[in-house]
């Protein structure tokens, strides 16, 4: 993809820069955006912090509206994984979010967490954009226990960072 330039203005002069120094977006979603796309996106950012590579993630919802008995903005068992590998959540928690068209179109990477759950789900909602997505094996909570759940997101984000930092 060619560089684009973007026109920033200060007092005395005008800065190009270009868009490639900006970090890239990988774009995890989950069902309700509320357990496993969670906990990538914030796993992912940390370790890319750590490394300093130039990409951060964001999350959203393919279904939001499956999500209507989840209660809070974050679930439990994505906290409690989060704090077993030593990572704090702030206060200022926000809730799941559904994806958008800007949201895919400006992620470099999307991973959907489930093939089998969210592959009908984006063949319905976005077929335009099945072919730029990832899609991993870890099913929800209904199938899979959170510990395990979480294990292997952590080993998929682990293995993408690595790649990533290439």
């Amino acid at each position: 993809m060619a560089s684009l330039p973007v026109l920033a203005t200060t007092q005395n002069n005008t800065m190009l820069t270009s868009l490639n120094n900006l970090p890239k977006k990988i774009l995890f979603l989950c069902t309700g955006n509320y357990y496993r796309s969670r906990f990538a996106e914030e796993l992912f950012n940390l370790k890319a912090a750590k490394l300093n590579i130039p990409y951060v993630a964001d999350s959203a919802a393919l279904a939001l509206e499956r999500g209507r008995e989840n209660y809070g903005p974050i679930s439990w068992y994505t906290i409690d994984g989060l704090e077993t590998r030593g990572i704090k959540l702030g206060d200022d928690i926000r809730h799941p979010k559904a994806v958008t068209p800007e949201d895919l179109e400006s992620a470099f990477l999307i991973i959907a967490m489930d093939k089998l759950e969210h592959h009908p789900i984006v063949t319905e909602r976005h077929p335009d954009w099945i072919e730029r997505m990832t899609f991993w094996d870890v099913a929800d909570i209904d199938l899979v226990e959170p510990p395990e759940a979480l294990a292997k997101i952590e080993r998929l984000v682990d293995a993408l960072v690595k790649t990533l930092s290439r």
